[in-house]
C-alpha cells in the first residue's frame, strides 16, 4: 500500500500534463463548424473552476491563511496545542534510554493519541490500529492489546489481573497526559494511590509512572 502511495504522488504530474491534452481534445470534438457548442464549454469552465478550487482553500488551511511564522519545524505546532505533552515528550528523549514499553491510550488513526512513540520512537503496547491490522493482519492480537489497555486505564479498582497485563506485555512505564485524562477521567485515578508505581516525572497535565513493583 505504501508502495501505491508513493507512486501515485508521481502519477499526478503525468496526469496534469496530460490533462492539457485531453482539454485540447474535448475542445476540439465539442466544436462544430467552427461554432463551439455553448453548453459544453460551460460544462467544461465549471469543472476547471471547481478543481481550481481545491488548491486554493486547501492551501490556505493547512497553512493557517499564513498567519503563523514559517518554520522547519514540524512540532512547532504541538508545542502550542499541546504544551504539557511536548515537555514531558522531551523528558522522554533527555532522560530515557534504551525501549522500555510505554502503556498510553490506545491509539487511534490520525490522532494525537500516538504522541508518546511518534515524538520519541518509544514502544507503546498498541500503536495506531487500522496501521497495525493492515501490516500484521493479525485483527485478533490488536483487539486483545486494545481490550487489555482499556481495561488497565478504565478500571476503577487495582487487581491482580492489570498488573498481570502489565507484565505480559513488559511494561515498564505508564503516561498519563490530557488524552488518558479526556478518555478515562475515573480509571486513571487509581495510579495516585497504586503502590506498584512510583512517579518519575509530572507537570500540571502529565504523569508518568515506573512500574516497580510486579506484586500487588
Amino acid at each position: 500500500m505504501n508502495t501505491v502511495f508513493k507512486l501515485y504522488l508521481n502519477v499526478w504530474i503525468f496526469w496534469a500534463v496530460a490533462s492539457l491534452f485531453s482539454l485540447k481534445y474535448l475542445l476540439q470534438k465539442i466544436t462544430h463548424k467552427g461554432v463551439i457548442r455553448h453548453t459544453w464549454v460551460l460544462v467544461l469552465v465549471i469543472l476547471i473552476l471547481s478543481a481550481s478550487i481545491y488548491p486554493v482553500f486547501a492551501t490556505m488551511g493547512r497553512s493557517h491563511a499564513f498567519k503563523v511564522k514559517p518554520t522547519l519545524d514540524g512540532l512547532s505546532w504541538a508545542r502550542e496545542e499541546f504544551p504539557s505533552d511536548m515537555a514531558a515528550i522531551q523528558w522522554l528523549n533527555e532522560n530515557i534510554e534504551g525501549n522500555p514499553v510505554f502503556l498510553t491510550v490506545p491509539a487511534q488513526d490520525y490522532r494525537w493519541d500516538s504522541r508518546v512513540a511518534s515524538i520519541t520512537g518509544l514502544p507503546i503496547v498498541i500503536g495506531w490500529m487500522g496501521e497495525e491490522i493492515m501490516w500484521r493482519e493479525d485483527r485478533e492480537e490488536v483487539n486483545a492489546r486494545l481490550s487489555n489497555v482499556s481495561k488497565v486505564l478504565s478500571s476503577k479498582e487495582v487487581d491482580s489481573d492489570l498488573m498481570q497485563i502489565l507484565r505480559h506485555y513488559n511494561v515498564r512505564f505508564i503516561y498519563i497526559g490530557p488524552v488518558e485524562r479526556e478518555r478515562y477521567p475515573e480509571g486513571i485515578l487509581k495510579f495516585e494511590d497504586w503502590g506498584n508505581l512510583q512517579t518519575i516525572y509530572q507537570n500540571e497535565g502529565v504523569v508518568i509512572y515506573e512500574v516497580v513493583n510486579e506484586n500487588v
